[in-house]
């Protein structure tokens, strides 16, 4: 989903999303949402 869509859908700020986004980005280092992804199904998405 686009940032759009997700503001939609949570009647929130696209902008919010971004910056949401890009905190999920940080926490394991990732370069994009692909990345994320692919590091929390590895790991099998469990909090550190």
């Amino acid at each position: 989903m686009t940032d759009k869509q997700i503001a939609a859908r949570f009647l929130i700020s696209h902008f919010t999303v971004g910056k949401h986004v890009q905190h999920m980005l940080r926490k394991p280092g990732a370069a994009n949402r692909t990345q994320a992804v692919s590091y929390t199904s590895f790991e099998g998405g469990e909090e550190r």
